[in-house]
């Protein structure tokens, strides 16, 4: 395809809309034997860490690995701090003089120091920590964990941190969307810090980059064209409630050691490939490739791109330890007896918090139930922890939704203090050595990912892991 260069405007800013990259992205699928870094790993970027390597996220397996400068695994990080709260779901990774920060959507982030958990950090921004550098990291709104949250039209749009964790600087103005109820998606993206301290920011719903000085001034929006023109997000009806819909078009950003910022997008609905993308210092669009979904991407200093498979990436993660679960002893719900969870070693265990007044868990409950009777109940089951201050407000829950066969205990208000989950319904899935294996936060309409790591756990149980 003949290059089209990008149409440029200049005012208090310059804005570049780009027609086409000024070349081909060539992947190679060897990683060489040089200095790389880590961009994207299943689809989520990864972060520079102050010794050449990167750090990445692995929402699927609750853990950071971590990856040194030639592209090779270092280390795992994973468990909880002293106070049994664990690591569940991390979407983003940041680095700094505290140590290495794994991000959950909420924002809450646990501190690793010495490759060790040490304590949850609540930054209090609207957004999780991410895109760090020797100049500290970057925050931005997320849309995966959505709230219908307005804007005002003097809000920041993204967040700088210090390396040394100290007070956040405000940076950017937001968008003010038509319906305010869609204030926090439209603004929702990923953000990076380079390493004299300018601030990226990537939309998630719109093909643009941005890029902030130092100072905190505007410096570009970068603007590429997608095949398809972009739907603005909306609200539409399901059943009885409002829900917005909307697609995600940019997965994130990171920054090379080349000086380019990467972006990995999908530039069409349904596509089984993502368009990773390559923007210079003046916000032109350098490079761009098509890559396979869930590829590992490394890039080096001179421009060169390596894509290999996600699984031969991952070839050298060390084994790492799971946590163990903090243990209980708790009343049955129908006060029938004691339900302890040492009654369940040497069994996989399916643990669901749930409450009456989670609507989520009057859908997912009833398909628990049905998977809990497909189970070998000598191999695995399904347990319930309940937490209503009363009792008696859980049974009758129960009797509204049908019944539940698999057994209840009671936590009578108790159990976020001692767990810490973020919200119900919240599922664990144990080990015969009842630590942790997987964790679910939210019901996404089927149980499929609980049945998938149950089948997981149990087939690795068969072959003797």
């Amino acid at each position: 395809m003949e290059y089209v260069g990008p149409s440029v405007s200049i005012t208090d800013h310059r804005r570049v809309e780009n027609a086409s990259a000024r070349e081909l992205l060539l992947l190679s699928a060897e990683l060489p034997t040089g200095a790389v870094r880590l961009l994207f790993l299943g689809g989520v970027a990864a972060s520079a860490l102050p010794d050449g390597g990167a750090a990445w996220a692995d929402t699927e397996g609750d853990r950071v690995i971590l990856f040194d400068g030639r592209g090779r695994v270092a280390d795992v990080l994973q468990g909880a701090d002293s106070s049994g709260r664990l690591l569940t779901g991390p979407i983003s990774v940041a680095a700094d003089a505290r140590g290495v920060m794994a991000a959950e959507p909420g924002g809450s982030a646990l501190l690793f120091t010495g490759g060790r958990p040490d304590r949850w950090l609540e930054p209090g921004l609207p957004g999780p920590l991410g895109g760090s550098s020797r100049a500290g990291s970057a925050v931005a709104r997320t849309y995966l964990e959505f709230a219908l949250a307005p804007v005002r039209p003097t809000d920041p749009l993204v967040w700088h941190v210090p390396p040394d964790g100290g007070a956040a600087r405000a940076i950017g103005k937001v968008q003010v969307p038509e319906n305010g109820l869609l204030g926090q998606l439209v603004n929702a993206g990923w953000a990076a810090t380079g390493p004299d301290g300018e601030v990226y920011f990537a939309s998630a719903i719109q093909p643009e980059v941005r890029r902030f000085g130092p100072a905190g001034d505007l410096e570009w929006v970068s603007r590429w064209r997608t095949p398809e023109p972009v739907e603005e997000p909306r609200f539409v009806a399901d059943g009885r409630s409002l829900r917005p819909e909307f697609a995600v078009l940019q997965h994130g950003i990171a920054l090379g050691i080349d000086g380019l910022a990467y972006v990995l997008a999908t530039p069409e609905a349904g596509s089984d490939t993502r368009l990773l993308i390559a923007v210079d210092d003046a916000g032109e669009l350098a490079r761009s490739a098509r890559v396979v979904a869930g590829t590992a991407i490394f890039g080096d200093s001179e421009g060169r791109v390596y894509a290999i498979p996600m699984a031969y990436a991952l070839s050298r993660t060390p084994s790492s330890t799971r946590p163990a679960f903090r243990p209980f002893d708790l009343p049955a719900l129908d006060r029938s007896g004691k339900v302890a969870l040492e009654e369940y070693r040497g069994r996989v265990l399916v643990l669901n918090f749930w409450a009456s007044w989670c609507a989520p868990c009057r859908k997912e409950m009833p398909l628990l139930n049905a998977f809990a009777a497909e189970l070998d109940p000598g191999r695995a089951v399904v347990l319930g922890l309940n937490e209503d201050l009363r009792p008696a407000d859980g049974l009758a829950f129960i009797e509204e939704i049908g019944g539940i066969a698999y057994r209840n205990a009671a936590g009578e208000g108790r159990l976020r203090d001692r767990y810490h989950y973020r919200g119900l319904p919240y599922t664990l899935i144990l080990d015969r050595e009842l630590r942790v294996a997987k964790s679910f936060y939210g019901f996404g309409r089927t149980i499929d990912p609980i049945r998938a790591a149950v089948l997981a756990e149990l087939e690795a149980v068969d072959a003797g892991g």
